[in-house]
Order: C-alpha cells, then sequence, then structure tokens
C-alpha cells in the first residue's frame, strides 16, 4: 500500500500534467469584429494607463489625452462612448466643442502601460 506522501505526489504529477498541455489562452478582446477593437486587441485590460488622440479632419490638428483606468478599458470607453453621445452627459467630456461646431473629427485609443489605479 502506497504511503500518503506518493498518493500526494503522484496527484500533484497527474494535475501538473495534464493542466499543462494545452496552456490557458487570455483573452484580451471581446470585441465583436476584433478588427474594430478601439485598443489594438487589448480592450479588456485593466489597470492601464491609456492615451486617446483626437484629430481634426479639416486641418489634421491632434491633441492627445492621457487617463488612467482601474476597471477594464471597455468599460471606461463604454463610458467615454456614452458621454460623447448624450446631449445629457454634454460637461463630462470637451470633445461637445467639436460637435457643436460641426468639426468633424476622429479619437484613436493607445495603450501607454499597465499601472495601478
Amino acid at each position: 500500500m502506497a504511503n500518503m506522501n506518493q498518493v500526494v505526489s503522484a496527484h500533484n504529477k497527474h494535475i501538473l500534467t495534464t493542466h499543462n498541455l494545452q496552456p490557458a489562452t487570455q483573452n484580451n478582446c471581446n470585441c465583436r469584429v476584433q478588427t474594430q477593437c478601439p485598443l489594438e486587441g487589448n480592450c479588456v485590460a485593466d489597470n492601464i494607463v491609456y492615451q486617446a488622440t483626437v484629430t481634426r479632419h479639416y486641418n489634421n490638428k491632434e491633441e492627445s489625452y492621457i487617463g488612467l483606468t482601474e476597471n477594464t478599458f471597455k468599460t471606461r470607453y463604454t463610458a467615454d462612448k456614452s458621454s460623447f453621445n448624450h446631449k445629457d452627459k454634454r460637461n463630462a467630456t470637451t470633445l461637445w466643442k467639436l460637435k457643436d461646431t460641426n468639426v468633424e473629427h476622429t479619437v484613436k485609443w493607445k495603450l501607454i502601460s499597465k499601472a495601478r489605479a
């Protein structure tokens, strides 16, 4: 009969070898169309520093904003997108100045680094 040490060792060996055959893949994007991810495939990353670059179409002038989020970027992006689109949240973002003057613009997002909020 096997002693307890042998039983535990055999169990640990079994667990370590069967679970490591296929390493867990960390999915960093849950967008329906991953090629349209706002953060280049990293939208579900959390605790990040990100940059939003706003480009005005008529003169290609760029302005940047650096932000920090403890939640996932997607959660923050959804809140920002809501403030971009709903007039009752117009004071939450300065992009409404561009919208009010009918200035066409694009916003490009970029992951700067991981950090704790």
